[in-house]
């Protein structure tokens, strides 16, 4: 996600107050950044980026050192953020809450442009109730990454979902085990197989609120 700075000044330091910590390695390069605030014994953490686990580490010392100002810490984090795992008693509460929603609104233009990361082909049947366009069976054909050959087939062997369950799995919201485990995804096993093989590993969070 790109921000430019006018961004940054105008939207997001008027809306998350407090301070911003940096962490520079030691060759002055800058690897991570924190948004925080402390107000009333508690600490939190509006945004924590990170791009190493260096940084990572250090941002989270950096949090530590403030255990004698504070009774908690709140934080907004990714889905997927090991940071539990850092700690030494991670009793912790955590919440999930769904914010922004996401639709496929022309299957066939995403499929051509989409990030698979594995050449292949796979043919994904379609229910759309809403947009006819996207109502049908799809080909898509990955000769090398960003080359993708889309076209449309009769019904016959690939996966079936409805656009609901596609958009989350091409999102990175839901993955391919859940979305068969829920009975979302359907298909021969080695279809499903070769599909998940060409998704790439996402896994969305969006730091901005416009609540």
């Amino acid at each position: 996600m790109e921000r430019t700075e006018d961004w940054c000044k105008q939207f997001v330091f008027k809306r998350k107050k407090g301070q911003i910590a940096v962490f520079t390695n030691s060759e002055g390069k800058d690897e991570g950044y924190l948004i925080y605030q402390v107000k009333e014994r508690t600490l939190t953490v509006h945004e924590f980026v990170h791009t190493t686990n260096e940084s990572r580490e250090g941002l989270w010392n950096f949090l530590a050192n403030h255990d004698s100002m504070i009774d908690e810490m709140v934080m907004k984090a990714a889905i997927d953020d090991p940071s539990r795992l850092l700690l030494v008693n991670p009793h912790i509460k955590e919440e999930r809450e769904s914010y922004f929603m996401g639709r496929i609104v022309d299957v066939f233009s995403l499929l051509q442009t989409y990030p698979f990361i594995k050449k292949g082909a796979a043919v994904i049947h379609v229910t759309d109730n809403f947009c006819s366009w996207n109502d049908g069976s799809f080909k898509v054909e990955v000769h090398d990454p960003g080359e993708n050959l889309v076209r449309r087939v009769e019904q016959g062997k690939g996966v079936a979902c409805t656009i609901n369950t596609l958009s989350s799995v091409l999102m990175g919201y839901t993955s391919v085990e859940d979305a068969v485990n829920a009975g979302l995804l359907t298909g021969d096993e080695a279809e499903i197989r070769g599909f998940k093989a060409m998704l790439p590993p996402l896994t969305p969070f969006y730091m901005i609120s416009f609540k």
